[in-house]
């Protein structure tokens, strides 16, 4: 019987559960598996849609049996349906509201079931070890209770005049899941304000924050996070803001945009440069790419392949992920005489570099520049161990597509044409020779092995074939 399993499988069956309400039945079947049970699957909180229902029982149960509370780190919240016991909820409110007009209208807002975020701000209090926190905001979602509790703890009001606000938040993750607009990043701001705060994701966040804009006295440097990612997001400033906000930046992911959310059309890679370029000492991985989610297409915004600055200066970057057209440094648009050699632009801390949206016409003029850096690898790029090359290097499928559409034939495998093979057929025999993996492919091509490297593939998957 179950109830005689050894306690490391009552707890490996109850982490594998997909749904945390099966993990409360199951430690609800008798006082063993409770006891076993209960100091590890009290530790994340997952509600997923629709949860409204879900979320409100989570903090009732939290409000009548607190000692739950002091495991919980994670918290992954999204838009659902209801449970509200008003005498269990004014207990908590007692604690955590200003005024009493506050507290009647935070219940009303409770029991109206219209809105998951004054429940999510309720349980952000209940939960004092939070380590992981995923906000999901729709255009139907009321942040004003999150926000009012975030801006409290920055603040240290009550309630967190008496607990120290989040003492263990390291990661937060804000998602905008509509089709169109996206999450202001004022709504940000407050997580880079907390003393333990490392990493923070956005998904489709707009634009940034200025300092008229912002009510909070905070200057340069003041935030610990070293981690940001942000994904299918737009801004014109570079998240001046956010970024030059972090006091030691270490790594900065930034896929841009257009059309389906909001801020100007058109990505400037140049408006990145200066904000990170107060982090050259610290920051270690730089990624700036479109977005593939987002569906771009080249538009020929007129500043999308302007050249984003020399890395030269950034002495402990080792990971770069830039469009080709963003690390080539030329005199002027004919594009026909450099200003910068690829040498003098690249760190000597470089160990990865990743080259994407190589147009045909660019590899022309980016392989003599890798083969230059592959060539000085030993005495200015000691560390250099992977080089990619990313672009539209496949020949376009003639497809009968009335034929395709009925499904009479399969689609032809998309493949690297033999004549960009040649073109970097020298770049390849220079990476073998100074110990560096090279891979030249097309996202287009989807199977690994028509990705042309530098030496064999390991998978031996592949070898089978």
């Amino acid at each position: 019987m179950i109830v005689d399993l050894p306690a490391e499988i009552l707890v490996a069956v109850a982490q594998n559960l997909e749904f945390h309400q099966d993990a409360f039945n199951l430690a609800r079947c008798c006082r063993r598996i409770y006891s076993v049970l209960f100091p590890h699957i009290f530790t994340t909180i997952q509600s997923r849609c629709p949860c409204l229902g879900e979320l409100s029982q989570i903090v009732h149960y939290i409000i009548q049996h607190p000692q739950c509370a002091i495991n919980q780190t994670q918290f992954c919240s999204r838009m659902g349906s209801l449970k509200c016991e008003p005498a269990t909820l004014l207990k908590a409110l007692q604690t955590i509201c200003h005024s009493e007009e506050e507290k009647l209208q935070w219940l009303n807002d409770l029991q109206d079931g219209m809105a998951y975020h004054p429940w999510v701000a309720l349980l952000l209090v209940l939960l004092p070890r939070l380590q992981s926190l995923e906000l999901k905001f729709e255009y139907s979602s009321t942040i004003e209770y999150t926000s009012e509790i975030l801006d409290r703890a920055i603040r240290r009001q009550k309630p967190f005049d008496v607990q120290v606000p989040f003492p263990s938040l390291k990661e937060v993750r804000i998602s905008w899941w509509d089709t169109q607009g996206g999450v202001d990043p004022s709504n940000a701001l407050p997580f880079f304000c907390l003393p333990e705060m490392r990493r923070f994701y956005g998904h489709m966040i707009v634009g940034d924050i200025s300092q008229e804009d912002n009510s909070l006295d905070l200057s340069s440097g003041f935030s610990n996070i070293n981690e940001i990612d942000l994904k299918l997001s737009n801004c014109d400033t570079g998240f001046s803001y956010l970024v030059r906000a972090c006091s030691r930046l270490e790594s900065f992911s930034y896929l841009h945009a257009d059309g389906i959310v909001g801020g100007p059309d058109g990505f400037n890679p140049q408006v990145f440069y200066p904000p990170l370029y107060c982090h050259r000492d610290s920051l270690r991985k730089l990624k700036l790419l479109f977005d593939r989610d987002a569906g771009h297409c080249y538009c020929g915004y007129p500043k999308e392949d302007l050249f984003f600055g020399s890395l030269a200066e950034f002495s402990v970057l080792t990971e770069i992920d830039l469009r080709s057209p963003n690390i080539m440094s030329w005199e002027d648009e004919r594009k026909e005489v450099l200003k910068l050699p690829l040498t003098e632009i690249l760190p000597s801390s470089v160990e990865i570099l990743s080259l994407e949206d190589t147009s045909p016409s660019q590899l022309d003029s980016l392989v003599p520049q890798l083969e230059a850096v592959i060539r000085n690898k030993r005495t200015f790029f000691p560390s250099l161990s992977n080089l990619s090359i990313e672009g539209d290097f496949h020949k376009q499928p003639q497809i009968n597509f009335r034929e395709w559409s009925w499904g009479l034939v399969r689609p032809p495998r998309r493949v690297i044409e033999p004549e960009f093979i040649d073109r970097t057929q020298n770049l390849r025999v220079l990476c073998q020779a100074m110990d560096v993996d090279f891979c030249l492919w097309d996202r287009h091509c989807k199977e690994p092995k028509y990705r042309i490297y530098s030496r064999p593939i390991p998978d031996t998957t592949l070898q089978r074939r």
